[in-house]
């Protein structure tokens, strides 16, 4: 009953109203004209008096003039009801604007109670906006959350005093990246250059679709970094020069697909990091430069079919890298360049199928890479002047479509001459300096 009492409400009263009067007034004039035709006042049947005639056409006249007078109010209490929608919608605008500001202030009180509480209102703003449709007044707000991380409160012995209030922020973004978000920040522009991650946190299943997300610089200490099962896609997600010091960072069956994912020069120096399952599927995704000299980093059973992917420059000098079971399908795969001095660089059972595979000038200074169990079906894997000064390449047991590896024409191997067949196990044969390639 409320709805009725509104403005809206009015209107359709006014309306019906007006639409009563008509059909009275058109009564009124089909009985005149009913009575007059059946002779009620006197006159001879069939003959319609002067006077009936006159009231039939003042009622029709005032039937018509009653029509454009509620025509003339509907057209009145339409154009309030807009510009009371007008001055309603300003004043909401307001409001939120309002809102922003007072959150704006609660985000940078000394108060770390009152500055949580700045993070949702900031957040609820942010959601309102996007309910409004006004997506750009929301990417606002979100710009906000990612300065904070940015800034660098740590006390002089190093420690985070506003942890609880960063890893708040960052449990906000990821749920607003959630599938089946009621408010998706999806798309938006998210700037952590350079902030500063401590402790854990969590991006699981979180989707980057479109837009762009920037982890430049950032620093990743402390706890474990979690962006498993997470999709990114179309758009450029970048962490260049990032820094993961962490005791995990995991990437276990993330989605990498279509646009640029940038890992250049980024620095793996905690503990493990692990890219299990990940897929990289169209787009180009690059770890150029990266150093890896923590724990085991894994690629196990990771999908690569994106256009390009490459290691190119990359050094491995932690313990172990992994590649197991991984699939190679129809893209070009890069390690030119790379240092390996890892103790163990193991592509055992991986899938080369299509594609390229190349370690052009590529150093082996320590362990052995293997390919053991490894299958290379029509596509090419390259040593091109590899230099191996004290590693070794291992292809026990690699199968090819037609027998020994040294048969497939391209597996290509640099100015040596070519091993007689079938090609040893391990290569380069002892004492002979420089390595196949």
């Amino acid at each position: 009953m409320k709805a009725w009492l509104g403005k809206r409400g009015l209107l359709f009263w006014s309306c019906l109203v007006g639409l009563l009067a008509l059909l009275i007034a058109a009564a009124a004039a089909v009985l005149a004209y009913w009575l007059a035709a059946g002779g009620w006042i006197g006159e001879p049947k069939g003959r319609v008096p002067r006077a009936v005639t006159d009231a039939i056409r003042i009622g029709l006249t005032t039937a018509a003039g009653a029509g454009a007078a509620v025509a003339l109010v509907v057209a009145f209490r339409r154009q309030r009801l807009l510009e009371e929608d007008r001055e309603g919608d300003r004043q909401s605008q307001m409001a939120l604007h309002e809102r922003y500001q007072e959150a704006t202030a609660q985000l940078g009180h000394d108060n770390l109670t009152i500055r949580l509480a700045g993070v949702y209102a900031l957040a609820a703003v942010a959601d309102d906006w996007i309910g409004r449709g006004n997506r750009g007044q929301a990417q606002v707000c979100v710009d906000v959350l990612c300065s904070y991380l940015r800034t660098d409160a740590r006390a002089k012995d190093g420690s985070q005093p506003d942890l609880e209030v960063r890893q708040t922020i960052t449990r906000v973004i990821a749920s607003h990246l959630q599938p089946g978000a009621s408010f998706s920040w999806g798309g938006f522009f998210l700037d952590f250059t350079g902030a500063r991650f401590t402790g854990r946190h969590s991006f699981v299943r979180a989707e980057f679709t479109g837009g762009e997300v920037s982890f430049n610089g950032a620093e990743f200490t402390g706890g474990e970094v979690s962006f498993n099962l997470a999709k990114f896609t179309g758009g450029r997600v970048s962490f260049d020069q990032a820094e993961f010091t962490s005791r995990l960072v995991s990437f276990v069956q993330a989605e990498f697909s279509g646009g640029l994912v940038s890992f250049e020069k980024v620095k793996f120096t905690g503990g493990g990091v692990s890219f299990f399952g990940a897929e990289f599927t169209g787009g180009e995704v690059s770890f150029f430069g990266a150093e890896f000299t923590g724990g085991e980093v894994s690629f196990d059973g990771a999908k690569f079919a994106s256009r390009r992917l490459s290691f190119d420059g990359a050094k491995f000098t932690g313990s172990e890298v992994s590649f197991d079971q991984a699939e190679f399908t129809g893209s070009e795969v890069s390690f030119d360049g790379a240092k390996f001095a890892s103790r163990r660089v193991s592509f055992d059972g991986a899938e080369f199928t299509g594609g390229e595979v190349s370690f052009l000038v590529a150093e082996f200074s320590g362990g052995l890479v293997s390919f053991d169990g490894a299958e290379f079906t029509g596509g090419e894997v390259s040593f091109l002047v590899a230099d191996f000064t004290g590693g070794r390449v291992s292809f026990e047991e690699a199968r090819l479509p037609g027998g020994s590896l040294c048969s497939h024409s391209r597996v290509v191997f640099g100015p040596w001459p070519r091993p007689p067949a079938p090609l040893p196990v391990v290569w380069p044969p002892a004492g002979e300096g420089q390595g196949p390639c």
